[in-house]
């Protein structure tokens, strides 16, 4: 594929990554109280700010691991991104593989609706980006990735969070 071909493909995954994030604000801000979207369905469970935090911090964090490189992946590359789409779409459950997405408490819906909103910014920025070609990402389970690919992964991801959402929302408290 060609760079072009590659960007056009990235833009069309943080676009994806841009709708999503909308519409999961847009859902949690008009069907959510303030005290609900804090609420833990269990100790270790996240509430459904800090799910959005944490997406908001993998998005960043992709985003620091940035290096410049003349590398290609080839059909390397695309495996990676292909088995990573099958893990984050299937029903089993990742650990957070770095404390640093790990949301911590006390981080407010404001904190990280914005940070959330500012993450995805930063990605449509690069991907407008010149560096766009000549970068390479480090994800800490299967290394490098592509601008391209990277770019899925971070829309893929926002993905497989969203059926957690989903399965909080259906366990929320009534309003008190």
């Amino acid at each position: 594929m060609t760079a072009n071909g590659l960007r056009d493909e990235a833009r069309g995954e943080v676009a994806r990554l841009s709708g999503n994030a909308s519409r999961l604000l847009a859902r949690i801000e008009g069907t959510a109280a303030a005290d609900q979207r804090y609420w833990h369905p269990e100790p270790d469970a996240w509430s459904l700010t800090e799910i959005v935090q944490h997406l908001a911090l993998v998005n960043s964090g992709m985003l620091r691991t940035a290096r410049p490189t003349k590398w290609q992946a080839g059909w390397w590359g695309a495996a990676k991104s292909a088995t990573m789409t099958r893990f984050l779409r299937s029903s089993i459950k990742i650990k957070a593989p770095v404390a640093a997405i790990v949301p911590r408490p006390g981080v407010t819906w404001d904190q990280a609706r914005g940070n959330l909103v500012a993450s995805i910014s930063k990605w449509t920025d690069f991907v407008d980006g010149d560096s766009f070609e000549s970068t390479f990402f480090h994800h800490p389970l299967v290394g490098r990735l592509t601008a391209a690919h990277t770019a899925k992964f971070v829309a893929d991801h926002f993905d497989h969070h969203m059926r957690q959402v989903d399965r909080l929302f259906a366990a929320l408290p009534k309003e008190s």
